[in-house]
């Protein structure tokens, strides 16, 4: 995934680049009232490595792996999902067949636990995966030395 950045800060090997998010109804006239607050942007503020010598000032674009989104996608929103359905039932299970409870608070009970679990887990691997370059956008291109170079690769 390729987003655009401009550089805020430059020192030693690092750069500090800001990113404008954006939403799908960011180019939207209408006040439909799906959109919320979409419309209006936020700025987001990353430090990564200089590999492109960029200065402040330039636009730069930033790549981070698709398998890496999509991984962090999964952990993030499908994980705690399938952690809560599977406490459900293992708890459900658990509760009425061995301790003799009934079965739905023993489900519900299941379901708060492991959904406990998943974020505990989801934190720890999150702690682990800051470390990992291929987790961490990376700068690829300078648009201020595409410009001048005439190439427009990134445009």
């Amino acid at each position: 995934m390729k987003e655009k950045a401009t550089v805020i800060k430059a020192e030693d090997e690092k750069v500090k680049v800001k990113i404008e998010r954006r939403s799908a109804c960011d180019r939207c006239e209408q006040s439909c009232g799906l959109s919320g607050d979409s419309n209006s942007q936020q700025a987001m503020y990353l430090e990564v490595a200089n590999t492109v010598q960029a200065e402040p000032g330039d636009e730069v674009w930033l790549d981070m792996g698709e398998k890496e989104i999509r991984g962090a996608a999964f952990l993030v929103y499908g994980f705690p999902i399938i952690a809560l359905i599977l406490g459900y039932f293992v708890f459900s299970l658990l509760g009425s067949a061995v301790l003799g409870y009934s079965s739905e608070p023993a489900g519900m009970v299941g379901a708060l636990v492991f959904l406990g679990l998943a974020f505990f887990v989801i934190n720890r691997v999150d702690f682990f995966l800051q470390r990992k370059s291929g987790f961490q956008p990376r700068l690829i291109a300078n648009s201020e030395r595409e410009k001048t170079s005439g190439s427009g690769a990134y445009r």
